[in-house]
């Protein structure tokens, strides 16, 4: 089907949704019992890799993306995770995996969610800044982007009903319905601030955190 969701315009695309389903585990499942990749999920992204298609390992588990890193000959993505080592929630995603992504030549996007932030649940511009600067001190700049989530508060209201009623799917220990403040789109330019006040990052770093390292990631999977 990679073929057929690709001709209806797919670009990119996440193996699970926090649960275990047949190409992969989710996010959400127990670290002793991560399988990771299933043997057709390592046949996707082999399949992705060739149309052209991003692999995003948000909402993955840890061990899906570490396979997925393994296996793809092109740059791959967490579109919307932070890092575990500015606030240790086990929905974050830990320095190994930062790692793995930045070594295919691929981006980690900070979320903007104050839930996956710190304990606060704050999301000011200084609280989304840690954790970029934090990918930036791990793996380079050049690995760094913004990836909000949520747009909205309204949209994240809405959505609230139903992770509070399927907690299976939505664990509240992995950080989901929490009282949370959101960073929005516009807010980038409050991060960027604090990224060249606080944290000395270059013209050049600030420019590959606004969307050259995302054109890049872009154009290595969907350029021929």
């Amino acid at each position: 089907m990679v073929d057929v969701y690709y001709q209806l315009g797919i670009r990119q695309m996440n193996f699970a949704y926090n649960v275990r389903n047949f190409m992969a585990d989710g996010g959400g499942v127990d670290p002793l019992r991560d399988a990771g990749l299933s043997k057709q999920g390592f046949q996707l992204v082999t399949e992705m890799n060739r149309v052209g298609m991003i692999v995003d390992c948000t909402h993955s588990s840890n061990k899906t993306c570490l396979d997925a890193a393994s296996v793809s000959t092109k740059p791959i993505m967490l579109s919307h995770s932070n890092p575990y080592g500015a606030y240790n929630l086990p929905r974050n995603a830990p320095d190994e995996v930062v790692r793995a992504v930045a070594e295919t030549g691929g981006v980690i996007c900070t979320n903007g969610l104050g839930g996956f932030l710190n304990k606060e649940g704050n999301a000011g511009s200084e609280d989304v800044a840690r954790h970029v600067n934090y990918v930036k001190e791990l793996v380079g700049a050049e690995h760094t982007c913004f990836g909000s989530d949520h747009l909205t508060a309204e949209a994240y209201v809405s959505a609230l009903d139903f992770v509070l009623r399927n907690p299976d799917s939505y664990p509240p220990e992995l950080g989901y319905g929490s009282q949370t403040q959101i960073a929005r789109p516009q807010d980038i330019w409050g991060v960027v601030r604090v990224l060249e006040d606080v944290h000395g990052w270059s013209p050049e770093d600030v420019r590959g955190f606004l969307g050259e390292n995302l054109m890049r990631v872009y154009q290595a999977n969907w350029v021929e």
